[in-house]
């Protein structure tokens, strides 16, 4: 912070330096005398005079003395010329440089003349390439060199269109312009710089933060700084020196666009009311209206004046409203941003009357509004600057109570979590112990492997839950010389499928057990019926719920074979082949009712060595860790006949191991049954 201020102080520090320079020099140095009374004006108000017309007292032309270095003659359609008489008496050629420290000029021409002849002639000016310039300079600067012992008389004819006129001279020593000029590069660079820190320090800042108040005070800083090159010269001397005609209007655009940035900076920096950004926008629409007639021939002169006005009224209206804001909110932001407008309201106003002619040529009015726009920047800056430190002030304790809010708050729900975390730890368990029952119930519906090892030559069970409970069942019954053995899988997994299950079971249990010899599909058909019935009842109307099965009748004393299923086949593998048991493509679901379908069955016969397999989707589905690839039905036919003449116990083995192998980390999908027999 003390670096910039610092800055500030350095770059203001130009204006009692660059004050002394401005001073018309008298030089007597080696018997040169040249005085102010050498000096005379001549106001052509017709326009029409020519140099010829002077050499030869063509009109009635009468020069009168000038009587101060600078004149401030303000707004006029008028030419002026200006006639300089040197006389060296010396024994040597006298090297001196008339200067004309006004840079927006339109036109302006350089006579050098003896007795009634031109001996040169310079024409340049705004309307005229920089390159015109003969020496180049930001202003006027022409060369005065008279011989030993002659006299010449030189004349300069000013015009301006209408436009404001001064007539500030100097002139000096060839070799002191050098030094002026050096003094005077550096500390004008001194002040740019500054402008050129508070530029960037504002885009960085609106980069950062993306808040609009940085973007305004960029585009006011921006317009500015072009302002104050163009009325010093430097912006057609190093911007845009091959364009005349943008230079006599650039005074005005850059004007209008500085105050319309100004105006919207004011809006959101001092959060003025819809009323007053109404009449904002009112002042803006009036200021684009000024900025259109800079561009109509005939009347630049009028919105030059315009132009003037209008940086008044605005600079006005804004300090207006800063009294008001600060009246309401007494903040040192406000306090700053005020200052900072008083002081541009009187450079502004300054600049007017010496436009206007009122106030004459001096330090104070030639240094009056760069020195206004460079405090006001300055305070703005700082305004800006304070003005965010307290909204982060503001923020961090509106976040801090936020916080506070928040914690109380999450203190009380972690309360309530505890609580209701409690209570499902509760419930869970209740869950939890619930379906281990439910296991147990489903285990005991189930019958057990001893029932199997009485029938059955060998066999195996793989029986592989998703869940606690399984929505796959199997089931085997013994009726005299026949056996019937059950396979099948219910929609679903764990609990759902677990209650669909033991349906299916019990279903098995009425209509096997009360009806003897009854055949595998009139079981099927009693059971979708049976099925369709029940699921019918659910007021849900649920259409999911279905059942696939197969189920097969082992006739002992004749070795046949009957089968029938819904959906689910069977495999038979006799001498190294596979064949597979065909059964209907229909599951049983509570449409069965309503369909008039009805299951068929079929009967082989059973040689020695025969392997039959019962089996549910369960496993062939399963997708694998490696590749997410299921196993599919195909490899899985071809590991049963790979290992089907291995020992049922080791073809366990073989398909539980490849199984989970398969699965690897990933979570099995679904409920595995397969059961594998051989009489």
């Amino acid at each position: 912070m003390r670096l910039f201020f610092l800055t500030i102080l350095v770059a203001l520090l130009y204006v009692p330096i660059y004050s002394s320079s401005i001073l018309c020099s008298v030089d007597s140095e080696n018997n040169f005398e040249f005085v102010i009374s050498h000096v005379h004006i001549f106001e052509d108000t017709s326009n029409s005079v020519t140099i010829q017309d002077i050499l030869n007292h063509n009109k009635n032309i009468v020069f009168t003395e000038m009587q101060e270095n600078f004149v401030n003659i303000g707004f006029t359609q008028s030419a002026y010329w200006l006639q300089i008489t040197i006389q060296n008496n010396t024994p040597k050629e006298t090297g001196y440089l008339l200067q004309y420290l006004y840079p927006l000029i339109n036109t302006i021409s350089f006579y050098k003349t003896q007795q009634k002849y031109v001996l040169d002639s310079i024409q340049t000016g705004e309307n005229y390439p920089h390159t015109s310039r003969i020496i180049f300079s930001n202003y006027f600067v022409f060369s005065m060199d008279v011989p030993a012992n002659s006299e010449y008389v030189f004349y300069i004819c000013l015009y301006n269109s209408g436009e404001t006129l001064r007539i500030p001279l100097k002139i000096e020593k060839k070799s002191a312009r050098a030094d002026y000029g050096n003094k005077k590069t550096f500390i004008d660079s001194l002040f740019y710089g500054y402008l050129i820190f508070a530029i960037a320090f504002n885009l960085f800042l609106f980069i950062l933060i993306r808040r609009k108040i940085y973007f305004y005070l960029s585009a006011f800083l921006i317009t500015m700084t072009l302002f104050l090159l163009v009325i010093q010269g430097y912006a057609f001397q190093y911007l845009w020196p091959n364009s005349p005609l943008f230079s006599n209007h650039s005074l005005v655009l850059f004007s209008q666009l500085s105050s319309f940035a100004i105006l919207e900076f004011a809006n959101v920096f001092l959060k003025n009311t819809r009323r007053i950004r109404i009449i904002s926008y009112i002042l803006i629409g009036i200021g684009i209206s000024i900025l259109i007639c800079n561009y109509i021939p005939g009347i630049l002169q009028y919105s030059v004046l315009a132009a003037n006005i209008y940086a008044f009224i605005t600079s006005s209206f804004i300090l207006t409203i800063s009294i008001i804001q600060y009246t309401k909110n007494k903040t040192l932001y406000n306090l700053i941003f005020l200052y900072s407008f008083a002081c541009v309201i009187i450079s502004v106003l300054i600049y007017i009357l010496r436009n206007l002619g009122i106030l004459g040529v001096s330090f104070i009015t030639e240094h009056a509004l760069k020195t206004g726009l460079a405090l006001q920047a300055t305070f703005i800056s700082i305004a800006t600057i304070i003005q965010f430190r307290d909204m982060l002030v503001e923020t961090n304790k509106f976040l801090e109570n936020m916080i506070s809010l928040r914690t109380k708050k999450i203190s009380e729900q972690n309360a309530l979590l505890h609580t209701q975390n409690k209570t499902i730890k509760n419930q869970y368990e209740e869950i939890k112990k619930s379906i281990e029952y439910a296991k147990r119930l489903q285990h005991a519906v189930l019958p057990n492997k001893y029932r199997f090892s009485s029938v059955f030559k060998d066999h195996f069970i793989l029986f592989k839950p998703k869940d606690v409970v399984s929505g796959d069942f199997y089931w085997i019954y013994e009726k005299k010389q026949k056996t019937y053995i059950v396979a099948a899988d219910c929609t679903g997994h764990g609990v759902p499928g677990g209650f669909l299950s033991m349906l299916g079971i019990s279903f098995l249990n009425q209509i096997i057990i009360r009806k003897r010899d009854i055949r595998p599909h009139e079981i099927v058909n009693k059971l979708a019926i049976l099925f369709a019935e029940t699921i019918a009842n659910y007021e849900d109307k649920i259409s999911r719920d279905s059942m696939d099965i197969s189920i097969c009748l082992i006739h002992h004393d004749t070795n046949q074979l009957e089968y029938a299923g819904a959906n689910n086949s069977l495999i038979l593998i006799r001498d190294n082949t596979l064949q597979e048991l065909s059964v209907d493509k229909r599951s049983l679901h509570k449409e069965f009712l309503t369909e008039h379908f009805s299951f068929s069955g079929k009967c082989i016969d059973l040689l020695p060595h025969d392997k039959v397999y019962l089996f549910t989707d369960g496993y062939y589905d399963q997708f694998g860790e490696q590749n997410n690839k299921r196993i599919s039905k195909r490899q899985f036919k071809s590991l049963l006949l790979e290992h089907s003449n291995k020992p049922m116990a080791m073809q366990y083995e073989v398909f539980d191991t490849f199984f989970t192998q398969w699965k690897g980390t990933t979570e099995q999908i679904d409920d595995v049954l397969i059961i594998g027999f051989e009489l």
